[in-house]
This record gives C-alpha cells, sequence and structure tokens, in this order.
C-alpha cells in the first residue's frame, strides 16, 4: 500500500491556544475505495483531493488496491473529492461530454462505477462489505456524494451506512468565510481509516430489437411503453423549477425511466388503474448507467436553459420529454398525451392511443 505525506509548509502558530478554531499538524488520514465485493481495483490511480480543516489540500492517485494514506494533515475532519473529469476515449462518454445541447461533466469516478456491479442481484445494499475490517469507518457513498455536479446522477438510495453531513459542517466552521452549502465531498475523520464502498452505476431500460424485420419482441414491449403514454410525466415541481426536480409518483413516465429504472429497479406500473394482478412485466437488460433511456439532467448553474428567469421559454425535463394539450382542450376533454426518451442507439416515442370516444376526434384531427 503507498502512503502519501503533505508537502505544505508547517505551521508553527495557532490562531488561538483553542484546538476548537485552530487544529494543528501531525495527523493522518488513510481510506480505500472499493466495490460492493470489497474490491478496491476497479478504482486504481483514481486521482482524489482531500482538504483538510485548516483548507490545505492534497491531491495523489490511489494506489492498485484503491487505497492511500495522507500523513501530517491538519487536526479536525477532512473532505474527500472524487471529481476528476474523465479523459479517456470510450466513445459513448465522449459523445456525452461534447455533444451540442445538455452535454454531462462525465467523471473518471462514473465511469469507473459504470463498470463495477451488484453485489445483491437486485440492486439492494449490501450490510457488510469484505474490505471493512471493524479497524476504522464504512461508508455506503454513491458517485454523486463524490463529485460537484450530480443532476445528471440517479437520485440517491437507502443505506445502512452514509456519509455524516456534520463533518462537512464543521469544516465549514474550522474555515473562516467557508460557506457549508459551497462544499461538497465526504467527510473523513483523522487518525482512522475509512472503508468508502461506491454503490455501482448499473440500470435497467426495456429490451428492444433494433432489426428491420418484424419483431413480436418489440410488439410487446412498445405495447406497454404505448399504455405508459396515458400516465403523466410526474415531475415535482411540475413547471417553473428552480434548483432541482424528482420523480417520486409511481405510475408515472418520469418515475418510470427517470427514477426507477435509472436506479435499478425493475418498474412493472405504466397505469393508475393497474392492480397486483394486472402485472405487465416488460423485458428489462441491465445496461451501464450513460445507456439507459435518458431524461435529461435539470441544473441552472450549469445549463443556462434550465433558469427560472427564462419564464416561458425555460426547458426542465416535462416539457423537453412530455407533451399534453389538457389545459388547452380541458373543456371538451380531446386532449392527447405523448412522451420522448432516447438512449445511443434507439429513440423511443410514445403516443397515447384511441381509448375513450374523444380520442377518436383527436384522431381526424392528428396534425
Amino acid at each position: 500500500m503507498n502512503s502519501y505525506t503533505s508537502t505544505a509548509s508547517p505551521a508553527d502558530s495557532s490562531f488561538s491556544a483553542r484546538n476548537q478554531s485552530c487544529p494543528l499538524k501531525g495527523q493522518w488520514i488513510s481510506f480505500q475505495i472499493v466495490d460492493e465485493f470489497g474490491n478496491g481495483k476497479p478504482y486504481a490511480g483514481l486521482g482524489y483531493t482531500l482538504q483538510d480543516s485548516a483548507e490545505q489540500l492534497y491531491t495523489g492517485v490511489l494506489d492498485e488496491e484503491g487505497y492511500v494514506k495522507i500523513h501530517n494533515c491538519y487536526r479536525g475532519p477532512a473532505i474527500l473529492k472524487v471529481d476528476n473529469e474523465y479523459s479517456g476515449q470510450e466513445k459513448p462518454y465522449v459523445r456525452l461530454k461534447k455533444r451540442p445541447s445538455y452535454k454531462l461533466p462525465i467523471t473518471e469516478l462514473q465511469v469507473r462505477a459504470e463498470k463495477t456491479h451488484f453485489f445483491h442481484k437486485d440492486g439492494f445494499r449490501t450490510e457488510h462489505n469484505p474490505a471493512n475490517k471493524n479497524d476504522g469507518n464504512f461508508i455506503q457513498v454513491e458517485v454523486r456524494d463524490l463529485v460537484k455536479n450530480g443532476a445528471h446522477l440517479p437520485p440517491v438510495v437507502d443505506r445502512h451506512y452514509p456519509p455524516k453531513k456534520a463533518l462537512l459542517d464543521a469544516v465549514a466552521q474550522l474555515s473562516p468565510g467557508q460557506d457549508a452549502s459551497d462544499l461538497y465531498g465526504v467527510g473523513l475523520m483523522p487518525n482512522r481509516h475509512t472503508v468508502l464502498e461506491v454503490r455501482p452505476l448499473r440500470a435497467f431500460r426495456p429490451l428492444l430489437s433494433t432489426a428491420n424485420e418484424f419483431s413480436a419482441l418489440n410488439l410487446y414491449q412498445l405495447s406497454i411503453m404505448a399504455g405508459l403514454s396515458y400516465s403523466d410525466f410526474g415531475q415535482k415541481p411540475p413547471v417553473r423549477p428552480t434548483h432541482t426536480v424528482e420523480f417520486k409518483f409511481n405510475p408515472s413516465v418520469g418515475n418510470f425511466f427517470g427514477d426507477a429504472l435509472a436506479n435499478f429497479r425493475q418498474s412493472w406500473r405504466v397505469e393508475k388503474d393497474q392492480s397486483s394482478v394486472t402485472r405487465y412485466y416488460p423485458l428489462y437488460e441491465e445496461v451501464p448507467y450513460s445507456k439507459r433511456f435518458e431524461i435529461l439532467p435539470f441544473d441552472p448553474t450549469l445549463y443556462e436553459m434550465n433558469l427560472p428567469e427564462k419564464e416561458e421559454e425555460q426547458e426542465h425535463p416535462a416539457n423537453l420529454h412530455f407533451f399534453t394539450d389538457h389545459n388547452k382542450y380541458w373543456l371538451s376533454g380531446k386532449s392527447t398525451q405523448a412522451y420522448i426518451t432516447h438512449h445511443d442507439e434507439i429513440i423511443l416515442i410514445g403516443i397515447r392511443g384511441t381509448l375513450e370516444k374523444s380520442d377518436w376526434w383527436r384522431d381526424a384531427d392528428a396534425v
């Protein structure tokens, strides 16, 4: 295992005699980043940044086991970030980084996590990790915990050993002028070894054939996807979002693609009137997260078109992926709905079919 010695100049004095407000040097921090099998090799060579309570930065790379030890840092908690931009040449990630609209801030950590797999086949969090020897701390993290921009990443799922936000607040209190809301990363304690288990970035997507010939698989799958078009998009807030959006309502188009499948949950409800007996069971394939059917991110700090100041011209997932004219035709009931999503090979468009008498009027006015 490798260790890293700080190159920061030693501090001979303190701001006061109280250790709480002026930490002293001479402390150490070690950590290992592993997958759910306790293997650190998927994260070997990964770059990191550690900021201690005196705002000193320590940078380096993890060894072949995903481990590092940092010497001579200041007393008090420190913040770990693993936010280096992806610099490889794999085409799917390069395209996402360079596409004309909604370029994604792909990090090396994200790419590594997409190549790991769940310990449990259902994707539920582990309760124990072989790398945790009970001689320090154990934290279950998501990629979004360690990077600055995470709007394009899946929502956080329940975990047994979450990071302690109080450590970030403590660093902010020890750093004059530091706003806790500006901090991101995972807090670590000094003189203690910490194991960080990264949740794999895997997703489900409906299995579809790309062949030109007739496909019974596509007939079955697309009939279910058409049924989903009868549901709302389910975004909260539905219009004029300011900071973030979420898709908690099930069933909804947003929840199906942006929450459930993105978080490795096999969803079966596509209409609100379905009972637990009426399950259609779409057929899914497991894919790296970046190859899922995408719901575009919402982040006004990254994308100018997401700014609330755009008013009617503001873009957000609901008006980019979903069409409804219900408000326009609410009196006559002649409304229709549609949605669109995509991955690197397929654009999927679902349009509400002919179910009620008013739908026949809409068919006659398709334009």
